[in-house]
């Protein structure tokens, strides 16, 4: 082969390894897409890791993914766990980040939230599918956890709070981190001086029933003064036996009984005049007491409040729909009066 020969196939040659160059490092390139979770389950190949990326949109070839990753050695020095994905995250930068492992994400899960409402946030995220959290068998943590003996679901002991749970790969490691925070933060608090118990003469509820209680509390009255009052009112409604009929155990309820019956959990947020004759343990107009249950997750302050029930001379509350003021009642009669005004009841 002459000199002019191998001077153009060389030059043929640098060019298409030129245009590949380029066009590789052109799919490696931010494809703009943020991804608030991205998920690398354990024992995920590099296969899957290049599909679910190429699928959410955070790459734009699977391809160079993996030529990428296999080229430097990466390929199987990703790791499991949760990731967010920036704009301007790049090719190379998200195998890295892999590398390095999960960083610090953060979960928030406020006051007064039922498991209906954290799971749908984790399905939002990306994070886990429907009806696991709702259905999780609180019986796999019995021996971890003594408060959760006799308990058949977790509503109530995922304590309000921000959760790091970059760690978290899986849906029995979120919950133990929040079972765990629950332990340090919320078992503290039922340490009570025994003043709940003065007033219920001598009554000692369970700690799942002042959890109950205080979950009502959370759902029903966003002042702490006033949380007191309605405290020391259910609590004596509790005593003598009556229907505590909040409204928000109704709600409660339609979900559960959706749940049950594998309806859309899309309706649940909502209740017409037909839901408060619904036969369930949680519906509060139905029984008489207790819900079978909490129907939220209950913060610090909600908890204090069903420990420390104010003692008053009223029987009745509502709340304003404009001001989200507490009214209360001393009889029947008066609430009544209240229900006209305020409701137009």
């Amino acid at each position: 082969m002459d000199q002019n020969k191998k001077v153009f196939l060389g030059g043929i040659v640098s060019i298409v390894l030129f245009l590949f160059l380029a066009y590789f490092f052109y799919l490696s390139r931010p494809t703009g897409s943020k991804i608030d979770v991205f998920k690398i389950e354990k024992g995920d190949g590099v296969s899957i890791i290049s599909k679910n990326l190429e699928s959410s949109g955070a790459v734009r070839s699977r391809i160079a993914f993996e030529i990428w990753t296999i080229l430097t050695g990466r390929a199987h020095k990703m790791k499991p766990g949760f990731y967010q994905i920036k704009e301007d995250s790049s090719m190379f930068k998200i195998v890295a980040s892999f590398v390095d492992g999960p960083t610090d994400f953060k979960f928030l899960i406020t006051e007064g939230k039922s498991m209906f409402d954290i799971e749908k946030q984790l399905i939002n995220l990306g994070m886990l599918g429907g009806r696991e959290l709702i259905g999780f068998d609180a019986s796999n943590f019995y021996s971890d956890f003594d408060f959760l003996k006799g308990v058949s679901n977790l509503e109530g002991f995922i304590f309000p709070d921000t959760y790091n749970i970059a760690q978290a790969s899986d849906l029995n490691s979120f919950i133990k981190l929040a079972l765990d925070n629950f332990k340090e933060k919320a078992l503290p608090l039922f340490d009570a001086d025994g003043r709940l118990i003065s007033y219920l003469h001598g009554i000692t509820p369970s700690l799942y029933d002042i959890l109950a209680m205080a979950s009502i509390i959370e759902k029903e009255v966003p002042l702490q003064e006033d949380r007191l009052i309605v405290s020391g009112i259910l609590w004596k409604r509790y005593i003598l036996g009556m229907p505590l009929q909040v409204d928000a155990s109704v709600i409660y309820a339609k979900c559960v009984d959706l749940f049950i019956n594998k309806e859309d959990l899309k309706k649940c947020g909502s209740i017409s005049r037909s839901d408060f004759s619904l036969k369930s343990e949680y519906n509060t107009y139905f029984v008489a007491g207790l819900p079978a249950g909490p129907i939220a997750n209950p913060g610090k302050d909600a908890i204090l409040a069903a420990l420390n029930p104010k003692k008053s001379l009223y029987f009745y509350y509502l709340s304003s729909p404009k001001t989200k003021e507490t009214i209360f009642s001393k009889d029947f009669d008066e609430h009544s009066i209240n229900r006209a005004k305020y409701l137009g009841l």
